[in-house]
Parts: structure tokens; C-alpha cells; sequence
């Protein structure tokens, strides 16, 4: 499985994106901010956004989650990436949060993501079934900023 997650929009505070299934559309995404002009895009846990590029990906069990969740593995300079449930920037520190809308949870402009859980179901089904027929899973993250979704 190849998975495709294209970062839109940089908002006050996050980097808004899609996640592709191939040219199925699975889920919005909320990251921390890429740093413009990081020709290195060195992680900042809780800081800047993952780097741009592919990650193979499994599931693994998230002490902080209490639950399994998708790990991206052998993210530069950050341990415990994971694809999760959440809305705003606050809740990533340098995880991937999914959701099925871009919204406005406090007021402040759409820069949110909204019905968090079932798209965080969505996406860890898919990975689960690839996994268990034995395919190896993998995400690639590509910057296309377009103008503000506002």
C-alpha cells in the first residue's frame, strides 16, 4: 500500500493537506507548520512538521494513545510520528491528525480538522488490511501549497 499525503495550505498555525489512497481521497490532514526554506527540513518536535518524503509505516501500540495506531518509521531527528484523531495544531507535536472536513474549532478562521475518529477508523483500516495480506505500507509526503482554502 501507498499512501499519498499532499500538504495544501499553510494556515496560522498548521499545515493543511489531503490523503490519498491512490486517486481515492481518503481523509483531510492537520501537521505543524513546514518551515519555509529549510532546504534540510530538520524536524522540531511539536515544532515544524514532518519532512517531506516516504516513510514506511506500521501499526504499532501508542502508550500515550492507549490504543494501535500507524507509526511512521525513520522520521529524521523524531521518534513516535503516528497518524491519530485530534483538530487543532495543539494536538499533533509532530504526529499526522486526520479528519473527514477542514473546520474552525475556536473561532479563529479554518484551520482545523473535524470528525477526527472516524477518519483516524478510516485510515488505520486501510493500513491494518494491507498489513495483514502481507503488504508492506508506506506514505509519501509531498509539499503543493496552494492558496488559503479561505
Amino acid at each position: 500500500m501507498e499512501l499519498r499525503l499532499l500538504r495544501k495550505w499553510q494556515v496560522s498555525e498548521s499545515t493543511l493537506g489531503e490523503l490519498f489512497d491512490g486517486s481515492d481521497r481518503i481523509c483531510f490532514t492537520l501537521e505543524d507548520r513546514v518551515r519555509p526554506g529549510d532546504i534540510f527540513q530538520v524536524k522540531i518536535p511539536g515544532k515544524t512538521a514532518i519532512p517531506a518524503g516516504r516513510y514506511r509505516m506500521v501499526i504499532t501500540y501508542s502508550p500515550r494513545f492507549k490504543r494501535d495506531l500507524p507509526l511512521l518509521e525513520d522520521v529524521p531527528n523524531f521518534t513516535a510520528s503516528r497518524i491519530h484523531a485530534g483538530n487543532r495544531a495543539e494536538d499533533t507535536e509532530g504526529c499526522i491528525i486526520v479528519g473527514n472536513a477542514i473546520g474552525d474549532v475556536e473561532g479563529d478562521g479554518p484551520d482545523d480538522v473535524l470528525q477526527s475518529r472516524i477518519a483516524e477508523s478510516a485510515v488505520l483500516r486501510r493500513i491494518k488490511a494491507a498489513l495483514d495480506e502481507g503488504d508492506e505500507c508506506f506514505i509519501t509526503i509531498e509539499d503543493q501549497f496552494a492558496p488559503d482554502p479561505t
